[in-house]
């Protein structure tokens, strides 16, 4: 048996039957007690920074310094920071945006073009992105939302990322 058994039971957030399936497992080797230790972390945060005419610079200057700057995404960070990001200087200014990398890749490797589809818009977090790389004349984003619950969070993000603008693309909600 493994002598990780009787530490991991108490310390995870995982169901009892996951462990009691566990119990009897020689297999449990360190390796995988490190992954279930890294399942059971709190995620890091990330933000993507939003260079608009409003910004206040101190405070995101103070935000970008308690940040490490992502690896290959630009304007990326990953902080570590307690408290709801929403009650930061500068969330309610759209100076940042709180979104993991993961979900800005898809968005960047797109690039511009003349027509864009999103098709799980809301919050808008990649609609965000793919609306400022669409700068081209006559580009349109297509932001579909199938959650109308969701569709006012989707259209507040674009107002307070985007704004209204001549060299921005056409933007259009369905659901």
């Amino acid at each position: 048996k493994s002598s990780h058994n009787k530490k991991i039971l108490p310390s995870f957030g995982f169901q009892k039957y996951f462990f009691k399936s566990l119990k009897n497992n020689s297999k449990l080797t360190d390796q995988v007690y490190q992954a279930l230790l890294g399942l059971n972390q709190k995620p890091d945060l990330y933000f993507r920074v939003y260079q608009n005419k409003n910004n206040n610079n101190k405070n995101l200057e103070k935000l970008i310094s308690q940040s490490t700057a992502h690896t290959f995404l630009p304007d990326c960070y990953k902080i570590k920071s307690a408290g709801n990001p929403e009650n930061w200087p500068g969330f309610s200014d759209g100076d940042f945006y709180i979104q993991d990398p993961a979900s800005q890749i898809p968005a960047l490797l797109l690039g511009s073009g003349e027509r864009v589809l999103d098709m799980c818009a809301a919050p808008g977090g990649k609609s965000i992105i793919l609306a400022k790389n669409l700068t081209q004349n006559n580009s349109q984003l297509i932001c579909n939302e199938i959650n109308k619950n969701k569709v006012e969070i989707l259209e507040d993000n674009l107002e307070k990322y985007i704004g209204q603008g001549d060299s921005k693309p056409k933007i259009k909600i369905i659901n």
